[in-house]
């Protein structure tokens, strides 16, 4: 497991949360394939499936669905690497449908000094720039 958490380190650049949080969805399943008599290393397609499908159940919000998928994607692609696995048991599995966030109201006395002003393309392209800078 520590070579895995070297190639989510220093391949895929993941920050130290992110790994812990992918670990944690590995256990998840790692537990679920257990209950199902199932290692990490023979799971198949239904097994993740049926993972997916138990999270949908236990109304796991989508965004932690996606993600924990996205955890076993980067496991089982690491172990398909290094020849330790046969077959990808993600493959061809979608990613599940999210809701695209919407922008947060703005306060009334915001909302008409925003229509007062008028819309240039550039200020907006430079604002959003500023913003994701910051974030």
């Amino acid at each position: 497991m520590s070579g895995f958490l070297d190639y989510l380190r220093v391949e895929k650049g993941l920050a130290r949360l992110s790994i812990a949080a992918y670990i944690t969805d590995i256990c998840q399943f790692a537990e679920f394939a257990e209950k199902h008599k199932r290692l990490l290393s023979t799971a198949r397609r239904n097994d993740v499936r049926d993972f997916i499908q138990q999270l949908f159940s236990n109304q796991v919000d989508g965004r932690s669905v996606g993600r924990k998928l996205s955890a076993l994607r980067h496991l089982y692609r690491y172990l398909l690497l290094d020849k330790l696995i046969d077959h990808d048991p993600t493959l061809n599995i979608d990613s599940p449908m999210q809701w695209k966030v919407l922008p947060k109201s703005l306060a009334r006395s915001s909302r008409s000094h925003r229509r007062a002003q008028p819309c240039h393309a550039g200020d907006v392209l430079r604002g959003r720039a500023a913003r994701l800078r910051t974030h």
